[in-house]
């Protein structure tokens, strides 16, 4: 009977470290997917009522930003890169060191949207970096 009970704590154990390398697998993948071979930064946003803690992809077209967990590589929003407008708020991040950038441009479908988002210094030049690489012909609005 005990042997029984310990072969079944170590059947559980076993699937429970699988599940757990499997999710940590996955995530990876995800993130890598997501990713596309461009800067990724992890972020907190705000919009409206919504908040959270995202992947933002600094993509070719879009500045894309993922739920940091999830089974979607699709984005829950994407800002134009050509119609991004970047602000930096007074107000502090919720990380230490962090600040609120306030984005404001068209999202693909068409519509103009604001979002926050609370980067990191180093995260905020990244951002920054990326907005001043746009294509000839295009305006870079910022005040960060």
């Amino acid at each position: 009977m005990a042997q029984d009970a310990l072969t079944l704590v170590e059947i559980v154990l076993a699937l429970a470290l699988l599940l757990t390398l499997l999710w940590i697998g996955f995530s990876g993948w995800r993130r890598w997917r997501i990713a596309g071979g461009y800067s990724t930064v992890v972020g907190v946003f705000r919009r409206g009522d919504e908040s959270g803690t995202v992947l933002v992809r600094l993509g070719p077209r879009a500045l894309a930003l993922h739920p940091l967990w999830g089974l979607s590589t699709r984005p829950q929003l994407a800002v134009e890169r050509t119609s991004i407008e970047l602000e930096l708020l007074e107000e502090t991040g919720p990380t230490p060191g962090s600040r609120w950038v306030r984005a404001r441009g068209t999202v693909l479908g068409g519509e103009s949207t604001s979002v926050d988002l609370a980067l990191t210094p180093g995260d905020g030049r990244a951002l920054r970096a990326w907005q001043e690489t746009l294509p000839p012909g295009h305006a870079v609005r910022f005040s960060l």
